[in-house]
């Protein structure tokens, strides 16, 4: 008799486990005792803590996932290491139901660039993004959401304004490359300055994308479209309702809150 083969990947199951998570709040806890205050609270799924023992953010202990998952009947989110495939998997196999690969960093640690193959895993995951070309990275690797932070590079948490500035940003950054890209499309042949004007267009747009070359084509496509094609949540601060009915106002389709709400 064979084996049952294990689910694949399915983009649109995916999907549908994020859009469960929208116009809710998702809260990082500690335990079991702090998970099932949040789903009594509304909460739309939780997130363990990650290993704060030393500088470096680690994925939470396996136990303390499985703890949490029998403890409550949300979903439950494992935070990994960007980059780190062996942790999402790990994560995986404890019953987590999403992955949320962080910018989890030590105090002066630059930002990680190799990011997990998310279209590898079978769960759906979140990538943390602080500016255009990280949503964009987050797209091209394969994830089914983004979540924007304004934790600074010691990985103290931000404000919610300066999570909507953030998050504003991005949409003026843009803004700025469609408008870059109407005028390379809208420059005619015949006009005798083409080619140079062609040339300091396509340097414009060279500027605008910025390290993020890998992710060029999928910054035009949004950029184009005028909008992020993922739902898109908010991270890393210590909400009050009042901040979270700002983030909810300003367009977020979810939010993330610490455990020391």
């Amino acid at each position: 008799m064979s084996e049952k083969k294990k689910p694949g990947p399915n983009p649109k199951m995916k999907a549908r486990i994020i859009s469960q998570l929208t116009k809710g709040v998702i809260f990082e806890v500690a335990d079991e005792e702090q998970a099932l205050i949040a789903q009594r609270a509304g909460g739309r799924a939780v997130m363990p803590a990650p290993d704060k023992s030393d500088s470096v953010k680690r994925m939470p202990d396996p136990k303390t996932i499985k703890a949490i998952i029998d403890a409550v009947a949300i979903p439950t989110i494992a935070q990994v290491r960007v980059g780190h495939i062996i942790e999402a998997q790990i994560m995986e196999v404890a019953g987590a139901s999403i992955i949320d690969e962080s910018q989890m960093y030590g105090k002066g640690a630059k930002r990680v660039k190799l990011c997990i193959d998310k279209d590898k895993l079978v769960v759906p995951t979140f990538f943390m993004a602080y500016c255009f070309g990280e949503v964009a990275k987050a797209i091209r690797t394969g994830a089914s959401a983004i979540r924007i932070t304004a934790e600074d590079p010691s990985g103290k948490n931000g404000s919610a304004i300066k999570t909507v500035n953030i998050y504003n940003s991005i949409k003026k950054d843009m803004k700025k490359l469609k408008d870059l890209v109407d005028k390379e499309r809208a420059l005619n042949p015949a006009d005798p300055e083409y080619e140079s004007k062609k040339k300091s267009i396509t340097s414009d747009i060279d500027r605008a994308i910025g390290d993020y070359k890998k992710e060029k084509d999928v910054m035009i496509k949004l950029a184009s479209l005028g909008k992020i094609t993922l739902p898109v949540f908010a991270s890393n601060f210590s909400a009050t309702p009042a901040d979270v009915a700002l983030i909810m106002q300003s367009g977020f389709d979810g939010v993330f809150v610490t455990d020391d709400v």
